[in-house]
């Protein structure tokens, strides 16, 4: 039932939501400081998402750099929603 604006934010929450889970990637790899610097997270995001660009669906990129499914964890916690 969305449609117009209402489909488009839709849209631009799920990408947050992705990004946010991607970053966690980042974060896992190192201590907060440098986290967004590591090299192997760098180029796993490079290989998986950047290079094949619009060749793959963005769920199988996503899936390819994060080796699962998308989740939202990062995103609530980014909203201040604590998960059980």
């Amino acid at each position: 039932m969305a449609i117009g604006y209402d489909a488009a934010y839709y849209g631009y929450l799920w990408s947050e939501v992705i990004a946010l889970d991607a970053f966690d990637r980042f974060r896992d790899a190192g201590d907060q400081a440098g986290a967004a610097l590591d090299s192997a997270v760098g180029a796993a995001l490079r290989d998986a998402i950047l290079r094949p660009g619009a060749r793959v669906s963005e769920a199988d990129m996503a899936f390819a750099f994060l080796g699962r499914a998308p989740r939202d964890d990062a995103f609530m916690r980014s909203i201040g929603v604590a998960q059980a």
